[in-house]
């Protein structure tokens, strides 16, 4: 499956077919792909976590194919905008393979999670997948990411 596939089943599968914000569509892809699925793109440790490359140029070129659409909003007094990638009508994905349920189950629970959750979690299963052991994984997002690894948070990931 390329990335292109994964990419769009994913957003098939989310509430409103959408996903709102770069980091979170980057976690996303990074937690499904430690969750076992055929998520074909590398990751690096970046200031916000698992980052890829991969991933930017993918929903960059879904976009200009037209098959998701991208919407930048401004939010906040700051000047800060948020985007958000819509699946279009009629783009999705087949189904593929016996893994799809379990993959999908995964999704569905990480859709009830806050982006900064999804983030400490992506980044602690970063270092993990690195050969950290659970308790040097935590430590050393917690170094990286103090303002936002409170004991709620990490409970949570």
């Amino acid at each position: 499956m390329t990335l292109s596939d994964s990419v769009l089943a994913m957003m098939a599968e989310l509430p409103a077919r959408q996903v709102t914000g770069k980091k979170r569509l980057q976690k996303l892809l990074h937690l499904l792909q430690l969750a076992g699925a055929d998520i074909d793109a590398e990751f690096r440790i970046h200031h916000y976590g698992p980052f890829s490359f991969d991933v930017v140029d993918t929903i960059e070129n879904l976009v200009l194919e037209g098959k998701v659409e991208e919407r930048i909003q401004d939010i906040g007094i700051y000047d800060s905008y948020v985007t958000t990638y819509t699946l279009n009508d009629g783009d999705s994905a087949e189904s593929n393979g016996p893994e799809d349920s379990r993959i999908r189950g995964v999704l569905a629970r990480l859709t009830h999670y806050r982006t900064v959750e999804l983030e400490v979690a992506s980044t602690i299963g970063f270092f993990e997948r690195a050969g950290m052991s659970r308790h040097d994984a935590i430590e050393r997002t917690k170094e990286m990411k103090r303002s936002k690894t409170s004991t709620a948070i990490l409970q949570k990931s």
